[in-house]
């Protein structure tokens, strides 16, 4: 917690990861009062939705949703998946207080193009 005020003293905007690698679950409450303003965990590890986190962290900003990896819809799925999985994420998020992103990290194979197909999802549904 020091640390995270010292961050926070520093710079307002942060996120907080809670990672779920190699399937090892948290206890999502237990983070409820770190120093943050952006969360981000695994949420097919978890088995917690972005609205349910949100409602876990106050109403705090979420980030994530795409499973991330080489087996999910984020590395596997086509064009019109992605863009289809974009909209069901932002639709059920909504489009305040949401960061359309991975649950972690991103496998180096990616392409960017890939990335650009959520993004231009996402700026269009805001629009």
């Amino acid at each position: 917690m020091e640390v995270l005020s010292t961050a926070k003293s520093i710079k307002d905007n942060n996120i907080l990861h809670i990672c779920g690698f190699n399937n090892k679950r948290n206890n999502l409450k237990s983070y409820r009062e770190y120093l943050f303003k952006a969360v981000n965990w695994a949420t097919h590890v978890e088995n917690v939705s972005l609205p349910q986190g949100r409602k876990i962290f106050g109403g705090r900003a979420v980030l994530g949703g795409f499973s991330n990896t080489a087996k999910d819809t984020l590395f596997q799925a086509d064009r019109e998946e992605l863009i289809l999985e974009t909209q069901r994420l932002i639709s059920e998020t909504g489009t305040e207080g949401y960061l359309v992103g991975a649950d972690c990290s991103i496998p180096f194979e990616t392409t960017d193009q890939r990335l650009r197909w959520i993004n231009r999802t996402a700026y269009a549904y805001n629009k």
